[in-house]
C-alpha cells in the first residue's frame, strides 16, 4: 500500500516538474521578445518605452527564477522519494533472502 502511495507521489512530482519546465520555456520566449523590443526602443531613442520594458523584463526574469526554484525542488523531492522506494525494495529483497536461508537451514 505504501509503495503505491510513494509511486503516485513520485508521478505527481514529475508532472509538477514538467509543467514548471514548460512555463520556463514560455517565459524564456517572452523574455526574448521583450529584449528585442527593448533593443529596438533603445536604437530609436524611446526612453519612456525602454523604462516600461525594463520593468517587464525584471518581472519576467523574477518569475523565471521562481519557476526554476520550484522545478528544482520538485525534482529533488521526486529523486528523494525514488531513492526511498528503491531502498525499501532492496530491504524487502534482503529480508526475503534471509528468510529463504533460514527456511533451508531448518
Amino acid at each position: 500500500m505504501e509503495k503505491d502511495y510513494i509511486e503516485e507521489e513520485i508521478a505527481t512530482k514529475k508532472i509538477c516538474f514538467n509543467k514548471a519546465c514548460k512555463q520556463m520555456i514560455l517565459l524564456n520566449e517572452k523574455m526574448r521578445l521583450l529584449m528585442e523590443r527593448y533593443y529596438r526602443a533603445e536604437r530609436a531613442g524611446h526612453r519612456s518605452l525602454r523604462y516600461n520594458l525594463r520593468l517587464r523584463i525584471a518581472i519576467v526574469d523574477a518569475l523565471r527564477r521562481v519557476y526554476f526554484e520550484y522545478a528544482s525542488a520538485k525534482k529533488e523531492e521526486a529523486d528523494t522519494m525514488l531513492e526511498l522506494l528503491n531502498n525499501r525494495e532492496k530491504a524487502e529483497q534482503m529480508e526475503g533472502t534471509m528468510m529463504d536461508i533460514d527456511m533451508s537451514e531448518s
